[in-house]
């Protein structure tokens, strides 16, 4: 069971990793508004499609985005990390 908790803390860690690397990237943009693209592929029946989709977003908007999935990230590790040292302490106690 540890290695899952590590495996999804180290997941947790890697987006948190992707996610600052948008951020600093939106540091060195000009303008105010970001276009966000989503690319898709979706299949129905026997045929894929690629849908995109296509946001124009304030640099404030996207910041708060990043920041707010950021955010979630770390209370997702810091709760797997509580978790882990409950198991601990239980295992201590019996």
């Amino acid at each position: 069971m540890k290695d899952k908790i590590a495996n999804s803390i180290a997941m947790c860690q890697m987006s948190i990793n992707e996610l600052q690397h948008i951020k600093e990237s939106l540091k060195d943009s000009f303008d105010e508004n970001i276009k966000l693209t989503i690319e898709s592929k979706r299949a129905i029946w026997t045929d894929i499609f690629t849908q995109r989709d296509k946001f124009t977003l304030s640099k404030h908007t996207m910041n708060l985005i990043l920041d707010e999935a950021i955010q979630k990230q770390r209370n997702r590790i810091n709760k797997l990390i509580d978790m882990e040292i409950e198991k601990e302490l239980e295992k201590r106690l019996k």
